[in-house]
């Protein structure tokens, strides 16, 4: 397996005259050990990376599996992609956005994907709902994220991080922070600390994701009101106070709680009434 130092990535990089933007979160991982940490040492069959940047992660992942599909926003990085993975004929690289890609196109392979990355800070959260909401058959993911979005990811119920991303999250994977990530780990260094995360795909509860999504996003539009006046007032579900009312006791939920004291198998309860209701 090969990897690129920091030295390799700062000499290649000012060869092609390519300079980090800020503005696209490109903060490049330089730390080997952590490398280590997310590209195992026995891979498999198909890999999908999101943000190739240099190749500091789709090199190894070329030792590690069959094939790599790697999506890059940036083509400004096309020129050091071509020269860092010469001769890895099993990698595929495509310049597009991974806020929108269609993962099914990319992944066309019949085996399940292996996913990583080390995603950008001002986009993960949603490159990680776009990822999630693909049909796209995959096995596992690992994402480099900035610590405060991978907590969001983990929240327990009533915490301050638990909200809309913690939920739409565990409809299809559970989430597991493995390691806490300097600044100094990067190039160049960023203003915060990361996270690497480790998501695996669970089965999807008795209800459909939109109705799902829908209870959560009116439950939390208006995060300090009672869940009795924010699903009444909100536009997702264009109840009345009264019908939130009985909508909330017909699921057992108590009107006067607010949306961060539900658990994920209370919002599965609202969203399978709300479907219900909708099929009335």
């Amino acid at each position: 397996m090969q990897y690129l130092s920091l030295t390799d990535v700062r000499k290649i990089l000012q060869e092609h005259g390519v300079n980090p933007r800020k503005g696209l979160g490109q903060h490049f991982l330089v730390d080997r050990n952590i490398i280590e940490k997310i590209v195992p040492s026995c891979g498999g069959s198909l890999a999908c990376e999101i943000g190739a940047g240099p190749g500091i992660l789709t090199l190894p992942l070329s030792f590690a599996y069959d094939f790599v599909r790697a999506v890059e926003i940036d083509e400004r990085f096309a020129p050091v992609l071509q020269k860092v993975l010469q001769g890895r004929e099993n990698v595929r690289v495509f310049f597009t956005d991974a806020r929108t890609v269609d993962w099914c196109e990319i992944s066309c392979e019949e085996a399940p994907a292996h996913f990583f990355g080390n995603l950008p800070y001002g986009a993960a959260a949603p490159i990680i709902q776009n990822f999630l909401s693909s049909p796209v058959q995959w096995r596992s993911a690992r994402f480099m994220l900035q610590r405060e979005v991978a907590e969001r990811l983990v929240a327990a119920p009533g915490s301050r991080d638990y909200g809309p991303l913690t939920l739409s999250v565990s409809y299809r994977a559970s989430a597991d922070i493995l390691h806490r990530v300097s600044r100094n780990s990067f190039y160049p260094p960023p203003d915060v600390e990361s996270a690497l995360v480790q998501l695996t795909p669970v089965r999807p509860p008795g209800v459909g994701f939109q109705p799902f999504i829908r209870t959560v996003r009116a439950a939390f539009g208006q995060r300090r009101k009672t869940l009795r006046n924010a699903l009444g007032n909100s536009p997702e579900l264009h109840l009345t106070p009264a019908e939130s009312e009985a909508f909330l006791q017909y699921s057992d939920i108590d009107p006067g709680a607010r949306a961060e004291s539900l658990s994920f198998d209370d919002f599965v309860r609202l969203a399978r009434a709300l479907e219900e209701q909708e099929k009335t």
